[in-house]
């Protein structure tokens, strides 16, 4: 099982339409694909069809430490066959505090993952556009990091913050990092 990671400290640069529409498009081709949102604004959650309450269970409910909810608990079905999210919502703003603090952060996706009894065959992880305990978690748990990165002035802003995030919580792992250009306007 490959798990994609989409990380940026910019917002707007297209890091949830990609994760996404990726989850979307590895689910049509028939792999059971599972989008980890742990974006606070639940937008990837939205774009594949999930509506999120603001008082319902996300996946911080499953990262925290000792926490009582399993990623199962959490989890919701899409209505695009072969997809399920692990939503986020507003409420995940305070419950970042709790795994910040917990010594553990860097292996509560794994940790969470291990309570899911469904076959995957992708994990599409969206990340919060800064660097927080949500955004180590995800960086250590992907395989492949995915940096998208505009096509416009003052694009490659952050570029080294992730880098050196990733770095610091992947060392003795190891994995990829891929920088996305996108947003190509051919006028600029």
């Amino acid at each position: 099982m490959r798990s994609l990671t989409f990380a940026s400290i910019k917002g707007g640069v297209g890091k949830t339409t990609l994760s996404s529409h990726i989850a979307a498009s590895l689910a049509d081709r028939g792999k059971r694909t599972l989008l980890l949102d742990l974006d606070p604004q639940g937008h990837s959650s939205a774009m594949v069809g999930v509506d999120v309450e603001p008082d319902a269970a996300t996946l911080a409910d499953a990262l925290i430490p000792y926490s009582r909810a399993k990623l199962a608990d959490v989890v919701v079905s899409t209505p695009r066959e072969n997809l399920w999210v692990a939503p986020a919502n507003a409420r995940m703003i305070a419950l970042e505090r709790d795994l910040f603090r917990w010594g553990h952060r860097l292996n509560a996706i794994p940790r969470a993952l291990e309570t899911w009894d469904q076959e995957l065959d992708a994990i599409v992880i969206d990340t919060p556009p800064q660097i927080n305990a949500f955004t180590e978690a995800a960086l250590n748990a992907g395989d492949v990091i995915v940096v998208p990165v505009p096509a416009m002035a003052h694009a490659l802003q952050g570029l080294d913050e992730i880098y050196s995030a990733w770095q610091d919580v992947t060392s003795a792992r190891g994995g990829e990092m891929v920088i996305a250009v996108n947003l190509l306007d051919r006028r600029t």
